[in-house]
């Protein structure tokens, strides 16, 4: 979104330092939490069956689908990953200029952004693969591969942070922590109404939040084999994130100055 948008570099490192310092502050919260887990479930009262056949029904899956990776695997996920990429590069060069020559009036909507369309088309495209034969890579590590160019990015975006910036843009800050109490608030009210046990309650959390960096390492507080299960809700986060932050966009689009 900060290419589709052209969001001043400035800008963007505010908001960096925003994620970052609430986003630690709330894992850390949520790793705590992990220690009492058991017994705030059994004050609240909360319904922990569906969470002990979920663990149960993780551990007998793992083995049977994890394969020893050799390097063909990692040739078809490295195929897979710069196939797609080539394709949506290919589809948003045709699209991009399509809609800027015949419906100039959408450019409002950023939708003669090339860059946008790379994105919409590379998570178009990666959902409807989910659903075909090669979501069997999985089973040779192609999240584990994913997740280190992933950590790749988060460093990128990370050298442009800077703490420093709480004493000029207060205001940020404090946006940043209304913004995160009332997801905190939605997370524990929708938890409570379906009496989801705690582990729910953080790792769908964290899977918001962090994403598939930090969301298996609150995963793992609370049990090691709901690791999996909170890369499978990031990466879902991501690929619907990728057409909310643009809806959310154009929302805010009217009230921008």
């Amino acid at each position: 979104m900060k290419q589709v948008y052209q969001v001043d570099d400035g800008i963007f490192a505010i908001m960096i330092s925003v994620n970052v310092l609430f986003s630690a502050i709330w894992m850390s919260i949520l790793l705590t939490l992990s220690k009492h887990s058991n017994r705030l479930d059994h004050q609240l009262k909360l319904d922990t069956q569906s969470l002990q056949r979920l663990i149960n029904k993780t551990e007998l899956q793992a083995p049977k689908a994890s394969v020893i990776p050799e390097l063909n695997h990692y040739i078809y996920i490295f195929a897979v990953a710069f196939g797609m990429t080539g394709i949506s590069h290919y589809c948003a060069d045709k699209l991009a200029p399509f809609i800027a020559n015949h419906y100039p009036h959408l450019s409002k909507f950023s939708l003669t952004s090339e860059f946008f369309w790379v994105v919409i088309s590379v998570t178009t495209l990666s959902l409807l693969l989910s659903t075909t034969r090669l979501r069997n890579l999985e089973h040779a590590g192609a999240s584990k591969v994913a997740s280190i160019m992933l950590y790749f990015l988060i460093a990128n975006m990370g050298l442009q942070m800077d703490l420093a910036m709480i004493d000029d843009f207060p205001i940020y800050f404090l946006l940043g922590f209304i913004w995160l109490s009332i997801h905190i608030a939605f997370v524990v009210i929708a938890g409570l109404i379906m009496r989801a046990p705690i582990a729910y309650m953080a790792l769908s959390s964290q899977c918001c939040i962090g994403g598939a960096a930090s969301s298996p390492v609150v995963a793992l507080a609370f049990h090691r084999s709901l690791a999996p299960v909170a890369i499978l809700f990031s990466v879902f986060g991501y690929a619907w994130a990728t057409y909310m932050a643009w809806l959310c966009a154009e929302m805010m689009r009217p009230i921008s100055p």
